[in-house]
């Protein structure tokens, strides 16, 4: 009996190693072979085999792998649930995610602050303001979890998105009078004496307050970052908004918060985050000009993850505050003339003038740092689009726009190889992919379902460029980039089989690229 444990643990940390790995078809086998040798998988060989669908970007796998557990009569924990809500959170399907929740309530499985918080931020990263609200506000009476530091800065930061500053004025009501419900329990907490409680406001047990937390620092931490970004997220919207007074007050907010890390509490990159994006308002703010909103949010299109049209594209912009401004209907009918049919008319976001340049594209665009500075330095020069997935990366592009006033550049928010179809053929310049994530992880190739950069996703890039276009692919992992030059090399044309890249070669980033004519399009 003791072997059979031994081995049952061992298969499951297996699988465990693997899902961090997204090695999906290794873990199956792994797990094939409990049938082999007469082994009973556990609940936690269960979440973790369901991780690895997750990890994987296989929704379906892992809803078939839940199946299977619930067949040998396994109930599905808090753990599983959590697993299920950041995949598809991850997917964009809040709609799904949100109906875990009540599955799990059913099931008499209680939610915590982790499961809470995944699914708040699936909506930030998806826009979903509605569906944030309803279960924030719901998070006590509903499923007895109280909103923690981390549930309290992501609400922010869709709040803020939505510029609903009268809610998030409310919310941050909420954040000097939090009280530990841990301070009341009748019964100790033992991880709490050892200095190793992690649930905090949600503990069930009696924190005493004599006694100081090993994690102190990162609780301190927690609660600094927080309530810094709180403020910054409300400062930004009142700025946006031209209610400069609302701003100033919590930019002080902010920048004491931050100035109060005399222990070096945050991470220095997050800190310098933090400061760069206050002086990035404080600057707009204390030029104290009205904020052109209408002009942006005509060069911004927000894809979502299901099947799209040009009313629900329009419709997605609720999601920045368009609901709060006066030119609603006048923003919906500009972009409903940018479309169509199935094809984005990307023209007609320019002025007159702007029209005539050539269009560069960033894919993955991020936070934005990149693309803003390329747009600033070549106005008049060339239009560019940033095209990023989450919501709440489009959204920080988007009010660096309205604050260092970039007008050649236009937004869209969806998944590259579903938006780029919309995308007139022949339209674009220059493609730039920076740093995208390699698939791969401790040296073996991963399965995920999810990868962006595959052939048939370089066949519609190349359709997208126009004659003598370039493609640039800047990564610093130099398996991977060799990877990519090597797909995109074995792309050909015509029944002699031509290239249809003239040149695809992996450059060491410490080399001076030539970029000289070429018949074809390039791809360096």
């Amino acid at each position: 009996m003791p072997s059979l444990v031994v081995d049952t643990h061992a298969l499951t940390k297996k699988i465990a190693e693997l899902a961090r790995e997204k090695q999906l078809t290794k873990a199956l086998e792994v797990f094939g072979q409990f049938e082999l040798e007469g082994l009973e998988p556990s609940v936690y060989t269960f979440s973790s085999l369901i991780n690895v669908h997750v990890r994987s970007g296989d929704l379906k796998g892992a809803k078939a792998a839940l199946k299977a557990m619930r067949q040998r009569r396994l109930k599905p924990n808090v753990s599983i649930f959590t697993i299920l809500l950041r995949g598809y959170s991850q997917a964009g399907n809040l709609r799904k995610a949100r109906g875990l929740l009540d599955e799990m309530q059913r099931e008499k499985v209680q939610p915590d602050a982790r499961a809470m918080n995944t699914f708040l931020r699936g909506c930030l990263h998806h826009g979903q303001v509605a569906l944030a609200k309803e279960v924030f506000n719901q998070m006590d009476s509903q499923w007895g979890v109280i909103p923690d530091y981390t549930s309290l800065r992501y609400m922010a930061q869709i709040l803020g998105q939505a510029l609903c500053i009268k809610d998030l004025k409310q919310l941050m009501q909420k954040v000097p009078g939090q009280k530990e419900r841990a301070m009341r329990a009748p019964d100790v907490c033992k991880f709490w004496a050892a200095g190793r409680c992690s649930k905090g406001v949600n503990c069930t047990f009696y924190h005493d307050p004599s006694v100081t937390p090993a994690n102190e620092e990162n609780l301190e931490q927690e609660r600094r970052t927080s309530i810094a970004t709180m403020n910054l997220a409300l400062a930004q919207a009142a700025a946006m908004l031209g209610r400069f007074k609302v701003c100033q007050a919590a930019l002080q907010r902010a920048e004491e918060c931050i100035g109060e890390d005399t222990r070096g509490l945050f991470q220095q990159l997050s800190q310098e985050e933090l400061r760069r994006e206050a002086q990035r308002i404080r600057d707009f703010a204390e030029r104290a000009l009205a904020p052109e909103l209408l002009g942006h949010l005509f060069r911004t299109f927000l894809f979502g993850p299901g099947p799209d049209d040009p009313a629900t594209l329009c419709e997605e912009l609720m999601a920045f505050g368009l609901g709060t401004q006066p030119g609603r209907d006048e923003v919906l009918s500009a972009l409903q003339r940018c479309f169509k049919g199935q094809r984005m008319r990307i023209g007609r976001t320019w002025g007159r003038e702007l029209a005539k340049l050539p269009q560069k594209l960033e894919i993955c665009a991020g936070n934005g740092d990149w693309v803003i500075a390329q747009a600033k330095e070549e106005h008049g020069v060339a239009n560019w689009i940033a095209l990023e997935l989450r919501h709440d990366r489009v959204h920080n592009i988007f009010s660096r726009m309205v604050f260092e006033e970039v007008q050649n550049l236009c937004l869209i928010r969806g998944d590259a190889a579903r938006v780029v179809p919309f995308l007139p053929p022949g339209s674009v310049s220059h493609i730039f992919i920076n740093f995208p994530e390699p698939p791969h992880f401790s040296g073996h190739e991963a399965e995920a379902r999810n990868e962006l950069l595959t052939a048939e996703f370089f066949e519609q890039l190349h359709g997208l460029l126009a004659a003598e276009g370039r493609m640039t692919i800047l990564s610093d992992n130099w398996r991977y980039i060799r990877r990519l030059a090597r797909a995109v090399g074995e792309l050909t044309e015509g029944p002699e089989g031509s290239p249809r890249f003239a040149s695809a070669l992996a450059k060491d980033v410490r080399e001076t690229v030539s970029r000289g004519p070429c018949s074809g399009r390039a791809s360096t």
